[in-house]
């Protein structure tokens, strides 16, 4: 009897600790506390009552949490993060705070923090990036190849609003150093980059570094349409012996991007040695659609016999039903 009082009065103890711990978890200050904590499952359980909150009271923590990303200590910072990103909207007060601690944070090569704090500008407000673009581009004049890479990242996460970045882009794809003349490029895919940035990643294709070139053939894969007058040069990668498959075929994909202006190279790109490039042409083309037949029918007059062969397999695969005149006469060069 003894023993059983003991164990009841001991439940009830627990159970009101337990209530108690349960309040004071459910407190915004204790919460925003609990952000700080070295535990992960303490940081999650808190950003998930944080987010649970009402909408006023959640937004008048909006401060508190601006003060966890200036302060700069990774778990307090990425979950602070991560409950503004929730909150979208509503957290637009920690807009210029963010924006103010982004350009620092690159500075100190903080890359996992930029990337965390660029995520959430864009989450509460999509045009937030544009303001930090000119204090970002900054840095790129520094001659570190870390930070500029990290810059140049940077960039390319805001994308099309950091176009006023390109020419100091350009420069460091135009530089020494390889590591961030590769950052470079994959920016300006990202950035809509013009006519000489075009050129430039173009001039990069046949260059000693292998690096730099397969980030510029991403990067024009990027910029699709508009990099047409890229073509000759990414025509050249599917017969180099330098360019490996895996750059040859990003480089067929590179031109396919391009769209129907690009459909005598990708033909030739079928005699490729690089494994699986015509099957890589097929499928660009296919994609292409109605759009890659008529530049495919031109081709089945090519003076070059494996080139109209080519064009005829092509077409048949472009076809989109129905035997046509055009597939017969396709059908009967082969």
């Amino acid at each position: 009897m003894k023993n059983a009082l003991t164990f009841a009065v001991a439940c009830a103890v627990l159970g009101g600790a337990a209530r108690a711990d349960s309040a004071a978890a459910d407190d915004p200050k204790e919460l925003i506390a609990r952000l700080e904590s070295r535990f992960q499952s303490d940081r999650d359980h808190a950003v998930a009552q944080i987010v649970k909150l009402g909408g006023p009271v959640r937004k008048g923590l909006v401060g508190e949490l601006v003060k966890l990303v200036q302060a700069g200590k990774w778990q307090g910072l990425q979950a602070a993060a991560e409950v503004l990103g929730a909150m979208g909207p509503d957290a637009s007060a920690a807009v210029e705070p963010i924006q103010k601690a982004v350009p620092g944070f690159v500075e100190d090569k903080r890359r996992a923090v930029v990337e965390v704090l660029l995520a959430t500008l864009r989450k509460i407000d999509p045009a937030a990036g544009k303001a930090i673009v000119a204090d970002v581009a900054k840095l790129l004049a520094r001659k570190d190849p870390t930070l500029q890479a990290i810059a140049c990242e940077a960039l390319g996460t805001i994308g099309k609003d950091a176009k006023p970045a390109e020419a100091p882009l350009l420069a460091v794809l135009k530089g020494d150093d390889a590591y961030a003349a590769a950052a470079a490029a994959k920016a300006l895919g990202k950035v809509g980059a013009g006519k000489e940035a075009v050129a430039a990643l173009a001039a990069t294709l046949d260059g000693k570094d292998r690096d730099v070139a397969w980030a510029a053939v991403g990067a024009l894969e990027g910029i699709g349409p508009g990099a047409a007058d890229a073509l000759p040069a990414l025509a050249k990668l599917p017969h180099s012996r330098e360019a490996g498959e895996s750059m040859v075929l990003d480089a067929i994909r590179a031109m396919g991007a391009v769209g129907p202006k690009a459909v005598p190279v990708l033909i030739d790109a079928m005699s490729s040695r690089a494994r699986g490039a015509d099957r890589a042409v097929a499928e660009v083309l296919k994609g292409m659609g109605a759009d890659a037949v008529e530049p495919l029918t031109l081709a089945l007059a090519a003076d070059h016999k494996s080139h109209a062969l080519n064009a005829a397999r092509l077409l048949l695969q472009c076809r989109q039903g129905g035997e046509g005149a055009q597939n017969r006469h396709s059908e009967s060069l082969l």
